[in-house]
């Protein structure tokens, strides 16, 4: 029997197409950065950790009327507020000057909000994926990110529709403790 000299390279053809598919590497993306907790809708900025009333009449100026709901504050003297429409929640604490509301919470929740790295609603699983790379923490359908040695907080948190890959909600917290 005359040896075929195809025939390795059929073989080979043959193992290659057998083997699963390689997952798509991801590529080296930096770590979370502290800009990378800001909420952005056109050229408003919304931001952590800071006073709240100029984000509020910013809003308020482009037309966008937020309810008010508050509770005495568990961790400081003053009301906790929530300032929200059916696509921003803002969530603030009275530790500020004078017990001036300061920023804790932003929570996109529909409309054109999107992260410093162009994540928004709707975004899918692999855009999340290369834009931030893996998650600290998976749990069900969060995918949650930290600043680099701060597991506690603060965290970019995507909500995610499972069956869809995609992007339902995402928000920017600080997760302060008192």
């Amino acid at each position: 029997m005359a040896w075929n000299k195809s025939a390795p390279t059929l073989c080979l053809l043959l193992v290659l197409l057998l083997l699963p598919p390689a997952a798509p590497a991801v590529q080296d993306v930096p770590p979370l950065t502290p800009e990378d907790l800001e909420v952005l809708l056109g050229e408003t900025v919304f931001s952590l950790d800071v006073p709240a009333a100029p984000l509020l009449r910013a809003l308020d100026q482009k037309g966008i009327r937020l309810t008010v709901r508050e509770v005495d504050s568990c961790l400081f003297p003053g009301k906790d507020r929530e300032f929200s429409d059916d696509q921003i929640l803002i969530g603030t604490l009275p530790r500020g000057a004078s017990g001036a509301d300061m920023v804790e919470t932003i929570m996109a929740l529909g409309g054109e909000y999107m992260t410093r790295r162009g994540i928004g609603i709707g975004s899918t699983g692999q855009d999340v994926l290369a834009a931030y790379g893996e998650a600290a923490l998976k749990d069900y359908d969060l995918l949650i990110y930290c600043l680099p040695g701060q597991p506690d907080g603060p965290w970019l948190v995507f909500v995610m529709d499972l069956e869809k890959d995609t992007v339902l909600s995402f928000y920017a917290v600080l997760n302060t403790q008192g």
